[in-house]
């Protein structure tokens, strides 16, 4: 079985063959159409422009349009344009890539669009292979990558993209088949510096739309210093902001015999809604009271709580030892989240605990600080409420859980920042909906490392190779009655 390198190195090679077979005016012409516009962008890309055009002019079958749009060049990149004999548009003062892209596609007069960057190139079938993967309910179709230049390899490929895998990191390219109704109505490239190819497939698909992939198209992307390419795959606050976008859903479930936190947790809710306007919320009552269940109706109310998503649960948990305690209340809170989970309609969902306080009124939001591709979730810093208020976080090692251990060997978590932990509680818990599929609630039992509904889910996550991390910036007040917290 051939080495990944060996692939590598033989996809390169096979690609490279096929240009110098287009540049020798070698290969098949079928005269063929297909209803696709080629939009080409590019800027101050004239030393690879032209290459870039004669490969879409001998793609076989070829595109019933071709547009080039210079966004804002100063060198000969219009020259080589009319050289070429392709229409072109031009932005006289250069935008983002997302606008340069835009004006292509108001010019663009076909069903299927394909946006095509100035130093990347096409082999011959490359439309072809796309086009005959554009299937009723496919919006996007996209190709395998292969990189060349300064960096030679094979791109990531999928033959589908799942939701849960696109949200982890975008590998489909900009120059894939769109179909042009679900570009319009996803409302086109935006315009983010970064990330505008991600935040578009990641609308069209919550559209409805499938995004499939084409094995046999092959995308030449060039790789040189200073490309899009290189800036993007190192940009993590652009990825962050990307995933801020994305649908929320805030889950609160609200105990017995705290009726004070009712109308406390129900005001933090109302900010954070006028500051995340169209969050879903997702309410559970449990509180077993008359006053506070009316008290908490009213405040789902002002939420724009819908019917499904408000939960009744008249079941008190009771015990008489610490033991049946530490069995009850681990499988009360599990199926509370079971419940809750059956309603989650976001991407992203925040667990908000009725008694935790961020210590800074912006604190949910800076969870979204901590991913990246392989982080399932982020955790605000919180102290137990039990005896010691340690915080809660922790490492596994071969002989159990200990305390996590801070940066540098502090005795204290620093003021910022993100440390990985394998358990932590899930008071101000932001995690991806995706990586929960499949969790049976895992709640420790006699003998096990660990103990709860909180780090049961988070060894479930580290077991699947999935990290969990703890953000030192994210303080939040622990509650333990109305005028005391830790």
């Amino acid at each position: 079985m051939p080495s990944v390198q060996a692939e590598i190195a033989a996809a390169v090679k096979a690609a490279e063959r096929s240009l110098a077979d287009e540049a020798a005016g070698r290969g098949p012409r079928s005269g063929l159409r297909v209803p696709v516009t080629v939009v080409v962008m590019g800027r101050d890309y004239g030393r690879y422009l032209g290459d870039c055009l004669a490969s879409v002019g001998r793609l076989d079958p070829a595109p019933a349009q071709v547009v080039y749009v210079d966004n804002g060049s100063a060198d000969d990149s219009l020259t080589v344009a009319t050289r070429a004999g392709v229409e072109w548009t031009r932005l006289r003062v250069g935008g983002t890539p997302g606008a340069a892209r835009n004006r292509g596609a108001e010019a663009a007069r076909s069903p299927w669009l394909v946006f095509l960057d100035a130093d990347d190139l096409v082999p011959t079938d490359y439309l072809g292979a796309l086009y005959a993967e554009a299937a009723d309910g496919v919006d996007v179709v996209y190709p395998r990558v292969v990189r060349f230049g300064v960096e030679r390899g094979l791109g990531p490929f999928l033959p589908e993209a799942s939701r849960g895998d696109l949200l982890e990191g975008n590998w489909i390219p900009v120059a894939s088949l769109v179909r042009r109704e679900a570009f319009d109505a996803a409302g086109g490239w935006g315009d983010e510096p970064y990330y505008q190819d991600w935040a578009l497939w990641l609308a069209m698909q919550r559209g409805g739309g499938r995004l499939v992939g084409a094995g046999d198209a092959r995308l030449l992307v060039r790789t040189h210093p200073g490309s899009l390419t290189s800036q993007v795959r190192s940009h993590l606050p652009g990825y962050q902001s990307v995933l801020r976008s994305q649908p929320l859903t805030v889950f609160s479930a609200f105990g017995p015999d705290r009726p004070w936190l009712v109308e406390a947790h129900c005001r933090r809710l109302l900010a954070f809604a006028h500051r995340r306007p169209g969050a879903q919320h997702v309410l559970v009552d449990n509180t077993c009271d008359g006053a506070a269940s009316a008290s908490l109706r009213r405040y789902a109310g002002l939420l724009e709580v819908s019917p499904e998503d408000f939960l009744e649960d008249r079941e008190r948990v009771s015990w008489s030892t610490p033991a049946e305690r530490a069995a009850r209340v681990p499988r009360k809170m599990a199926a509370l989240w079971e419940a809750g989970r059956s309603r989650w309609r976001g991407d992203f969902v925040l667990s908000w605990e009725t008694d935790v306080e961020p210590s800074q009124g912006r604190g949910p939001e800076r969870l979204y600080e901590g991913f990246a591709p392989d982080v399932a979730a982020v955790s605000g810093l919180i102290r137990s409420r039990q005896e010691g208020h340690h915080w809660l976080a922790l490492r596994r090692l071969p002989g159990g859980m200990v305390p996590a251990a801070w940066p540098g060997g502090a005795p204290e978590p620093p003021q910022d920042g993100c440390v990985d932990v394998d358990a932590c509680g899930v008071g101000l818990f932001l995690f991806r909906r995706h990586d929960l599929a499949g969790c049976d609630w895992p709640t420790g039992g006699p003998g096990a490392a660990y103990t709860g509904h909180d780090f049961g889910l988070c060894a479930w996550l580290a077991e699947r190779g999935r990290r969990v991390l703890l953000h030192c910036g994210a303080r939040c007040r622990h509650w333990l009655d109305e005028e005391e917290w830790v």
